[in-house]
């Protein structure tokens, strides 16, 4: 039976198209936005934590990796890598990683 109703669901497209005939029809569709977040990060390398705010209080974790190392400075650094540098290269950039 399932097979029988795919077959007539995947075939129903080309038979539509196989006529002269061009039918349009309209259809509603709306969707709801249950939360919104905003994360807002520090502008220099400290240890101050991400500014968090969600419009509906949603419960969230933020979660702060090891700070790094300095990246190696780009006159050092072959020309290949120095595209790829992290935007952070001062001592003590970190990773912070938020679960909502």
């Amino acid at each position: 039976m399932s097979k029988a109703l795919a077959l007539v669901l995947l075939s129903a497209p080309l038979l539509a198209h196989a006529g002269s005939k061009i039918a349009t029809s309209t259809m509603q569709v709306s969707f709801i936005v249950t939360e919104s977040c905003n994360v807002q990060s520090a502008a220099v390398a400290t240890a101050q934590r991400p500014a968090v705010s969600c419009q509906l209080n949603t419960p969230y974790q933020v979660n702060r990796s090891a700070d790094k190392t300095a990246a190696p400075a780009a006159a050092t650094a072959p020309a290949a890598a120095v595209n790829a540098a992290p935007l952070r290269t001062e001592t003590g950039a970190q990773d912070w990683t938020i679960y909502f």
